[in-house]
């Protein structure tokens, strides 16, 4: 692995330190260090059944003169007990053990059944009472006369490393640091001691770092950003001058190296930092002098009242509890009844569904919605229309609509559909996909063809050209056949009609010996015989299921055809979007596109019934408006275009969209927002009083439409044979 460097020279020193260290000795004694017992009582609180401590507790000076000192040792060793030194004497307390506090001294009991004897500590803390605690013993060491430290110090170099090697293994790592010393040594010893690791440096006080394109790319869940420094005030200015929104990265760690400057909480508050999801600050415990312990701290942004929150603390420089979950708590895991505005347009079937009242809205993204509100804890306030009465589109380099009020923070997020389209990611945060939607027209149904044709209707016109060529050939062929064998049975002018009776299934018997004439007229009625079945066959489907008629399935049917496109003008994307398409027919389509307004729905569709124009919506949202406007006699192309899934929308680098994340992608997988579009359209259908219709019986009898082709058929041969009839007697005169 290699290691990039994007920093000033670092200068090599190592930082001091304390000089503090385990009591690794206290496990098994030392030699030399006089011990003392304290007898324990076992008892726990019959309210709440936790063990408690009711004990005696000693000013600092009694302490001090006793050369008491204690340490928590190790986890073999049992429940520790506070053991204060700030109070008065005489002033006693109840404890609770499990809640003990971490920067507060406390006693390691070692568990053990042993009976020890009393002596001059158990006076001295008498009438000291341990309840919920088996029998053991309190280990006492006087520090008078002994070099002898009383507990844990390392050093903030010590801890960057632990840190490294815990983040490393898993993620890439960005570490960001300051021009001080320390900061400075420190990094120079990380540098030493873990050389073969890949790890990027960055000095955050070179002034042009804000320019750097890079910064934006290292935002991802497999990168965590150290930011390791000794002065407030080089990183404030660091922040200020990062372009919002580029730097946010999705962990951020902030490791204050200079002590517990009051100021370095603030640096949760600042701007650049609030994108992060996970954000934690490292920042010593300076309230303990005795030891060496560094708050984890993190900035609960919807909690009430101090939002720098303790998560815990880091003890030693190995310590084998610190974990990666640990370093970088969840910060969202309640939004402590926060009251949300959203962007919403509540007319959005099946998406938000307005009731009664705007109270009453409902919808598959509200069914989600509350969902997520009870888990997290928030309530929230949808609008029926956005202010402009627009759904989101770009006009003149800013964003209208509820994608507008989302962009410029005047609304917390947006549960509407949106389609997942570039212009819009780039600027807004989309959730996770949780439905699929495209855009449809709706066209009138055409006209039934008429029925008279159903006579010619079985077959093609080809096949009638062949069958009317055969009728030609077959009686010229079977002529000269009879010529040749001598054998003539029908003369020419008797043998059109002897063919076409086979086709009719009327007698044809010829009356010859010879084979060939045989052969030949046993084709011919075969021939025959296929074509008048499939003839009937066909006319008997013909009549009694009439043709459909066609109907247009493509975008370009459409674009080619004379109606005219038209949608509502509501500020969407589409138009723009169809005008710009590389495609040509979406070009042409967007080229005679004409907008209805004032969102004149009912103009739309007398329209489309009109047969001059195609409508175009949202697929889903159409379905409804189909139902809701009783149009009938129409249909939606076939062909839709631009399927896109679709999702929620938030403020660009919103640090707490993933935890409504995880809840849309768990809706998604089982299922419900299919099952909640599906129960939305049914209870629709119920509420207009309409059912789906039932398999009936087809059968009818034939009327006159059903037959009109032949009657045309005879009435047209009749007239053919009164004109032939009419030349015959002209001519006989």
């Amino acid at each position: 692995m290699y290691i990039l460097i994007i920093s000033l020279s670092l200068i090599t020193s190592t930082s001091s330190q304390r000089g503090l260290t385990w009591w690794r000795e206290l496990k098994s004694g030392h030699d030399g260090w006089p011990k003392t017992s304290l007898a324990l009582d076992q008892h726990l609180d019959p309210a709440s059944q936790k063990p408690l401590v009711k004990r005696k507790l000693l000013p600092h000076s009694i302490l001090s003169e006793a050369g008491i000192v204690t340490e928590l040792l190790s986890r073999d060793y049992g429940r520790a007990l506070h053991l204060r030194t700030d109070i008065p004497e005489d002033t006693e307390t109840v404890v609770d053990i499990d809640a003990a506090e971490e920067e507060e001294e406390v006693l390691v009991l070692p568990q053990s059944s042993s009976q020890l004897e009393s002596n001059a500590a158990n006076q001295m803390l008498e009438p000291a009472k341990v309840l919920g605690v088996t029998r053991g013993t309190a280990i006492l060491l006087p520090l008078a006369g002994r070099n002898v430290t009383n507990s844990i110090t390392f050093s903030t170099s010590d801890l960057l490393i632990h840190i490294f090697r815990v983040i490393a293994s898993d993620y890439n790592i960005i570490l960001l640091h300051d021009d001080h010393p320390e900061t400075q040594n420190a990094v120079s010893r990380l540098l030493k001691e873990e050389s073969r690791s890949r790890l990027i440096i960055v000095n955050i006080s070179d002034r042009k770092l804000a320019d750097e394109v890079w910064m934006g790319h290292y935002n991802d869940g497999m990168d965590v950003h150290i930011l390791f420094y000794s002065e407030v005030a080089t990183v404030t200015t660091f922040a200020d001058g990062m372009p919002h929104p580029v730097w946010a990265p999705d962990h951020l760690l902030l490791i204050n190296a200079g002590g517990g400057d009051e100021n370095a909480t603030a640096l949760l508050r600042h701007k650049a930092f609030s994108h992060s999801p996970y954000l934690t600050l490292l920042q010593e415990d300076r309230r303990i002098q005795s030891r060496t312990i560094y708050e984890i701290l993190v900035y609960e942004a919807f909690r009430k009242g101090n939002k720098v929150i303790k998560r815990g603390s880091i003890r030693s420089p190995n310590d084998s509890t610190l974990t990666f979950d640990v370093l970088f708590p969840d910060r969202f895991e309640s939004f402590h009844g926060h009251y949300f505005h959203l962007s919403s347009w509540v007319d959005d079937f099946p998406y938000m569904v307005k009731g009664k009242t705007l109270e009453d809205t409902h919808g598959m993204c509200i069914y989600m919605l509350d969902d997520i509100a009870g888990r997290l804890n928030f309530t929230y306030k949808v609008y029926e229309l956005p202010e402009d009465h627009l759904w989101g589109d770009l006009h003149n380099g800013s964003w209208r609509g509820m994608i507008g009020e989302v962009w410029r923070g005047e609304r917390d997020f947006c549960i509407n559909v949106m389609s997942l389209v570039e212009d819009r990611f780039q600027a807004v945060d989309f959730s996770v996909p949780y439905f699929l939607d495209s855009d449809s027209f709706v066209i009138r149904n055409p006209d039934a063809p008429p029925r008279w044709p159903s006579i010619i209707f079985p077959f093609s016109w080809v096949t009638w050209i062949a069958v009317g060529i055969t009728l030609l050939l077959v009686p010229i062929f079977f002529l000269c056949l009879q010529t040749l064998k001598g054998a003539v049975t029908f003369d020419s002018s008797s043998l059109f009609m002897e063919v076409t009776k086979a086709l009719l299934w009327l007698d044809f018997s010829p009356t010859t010996s010879h084979l060939s004439i045989r052969i030949f007229v046993g084709n011919w009625w075969l021939m025959a015989m296929i074509l008048s079945i499939s003839y009937t066959g066909n006319l008997i489907a013909f009549i009694t299921i009439p043709a459909k008629a066609h109907k247009m399935k493509t975008l370009q049917e459409v674009a080619e055809s004379d109606l005219t496109p038209v949608m509502i003008d509501y500020g969407n994307y589409m138009p723009s979007v169809m005008k710009q398409s590389g495609d040509k027919t979406l070009m042409k389509l967007g080229d005679k596109l004409q907008f209805l307004p004032n969102n004149d729905y009912q103009a739309g569709f007398d329209m489309v019934e009109a047969g001059t124009a195609g409508f175009m919506e949202g697929t889903e949202y159409f379905r409804y408006m189909v139902i809701l406007f009783k149009a009938w006699n129409t249909y939606f192309l076939e062909q839709a275009f631009f399927p896109s899934y679709v999702g929620w929308i938030y403020p660009k680098k919103t640090a707490w969209k993933h935890k409504f994340d995880k809840y849309l992608q768990r809706f998604v997988e089982a299922g419900l927002p299919t099952y909640w579009r599906n129960k939305l359209a049914e209870d629709f259908r119920r509420e207009m009083n309409l059912t789906r219709v039932k398999s009936e019986d087809t059968s009818r009898p034939l009327n006159i439409l059903d037959l009109q082709g032949v009657f045309i058929v005879y009435a047209f041969c009749l007239a053919i044979s009164i004109v032939v009839g009419l030349v015959e007697i002209v001519l006989c005169r």
